[in-house]
């Protein structure tokens, strides 16, 4: 029986993996900022419950219709034990509702036409974006009032309007 030949990789064949591999790598690359002074002087006032679902079209039923904020997060299934999570984006849902929203960018997904910079961010990680929502009740505070809050706590890397200092930090190295 004659023995197998080991196939070899032609000449230069690995450096041309590592390049495309990292051009491609290029593409899921986020600039986060991590700021435990941002963290510390967080004051979140508000009382919320949050839920979450896979940002599935097939969740839209269980999005309320009523005004809240929401957030995407993305938490890779990689380890069972080590379950690390990105926040990319708050937002608010001044004159529409949570489900209306969530519509929004599952629409936006297939047509590629309302916030380009999330739209195209997304579907880079399907099966791993969450959907993270919660009311907002009548009398407090509005969505736009939380979702400032949230955001000068935070600063998601897909969000691009901040307020007071955190503007002012953010500017100051993007």
């Amino acid at each position: 029986m004659p023995k197998t030949a080991k196939l070899r990789k032609p000449p230069n064949q690995e450096r041309i993996d590592l390049v495309e591999t990292a051009d491609e790598a290029k593409q899921h690359r986020h600039h986060f900022t991590l700021y435990p002074k941002f963290w510390t002087d967080f004051n979140d006032p508000t009382v919320l419950k949050w839920h979450v679902v896979p940002f599935d079209e097939a969740q839209r039923t269980n999005i309320p219709q009523v005004q809240g904020v929401y957030a995407f997060i993305v938490k890779p299934a990689a380890s069972a034990s080590l379950q690390p999570s990105y926040l990319l984006y708050i937002g608010e849902t001044t004159g529409q509702t949570l489900r209306e929203r969530f519509n929004q960018y599952v629409r936006g997904i297939a047509n590629l036409e309302e916030r380009p910079k999330l739209i195209t961010t997304l579907p880079k990680y399907e099966g791993f974006v969450y959907f993270h929502f919660a009311e907002v009740p009548p009398g407090g505070p509005t969505p736009v009032d939380i979702e400032n809050n949230l955001l000068s706590g935070f600063v998601p890397p897909l969000n691009t309007k901040f307020s007071g200092i955190v503007s002012k930090v953010v500017s100051a190295f993007t």
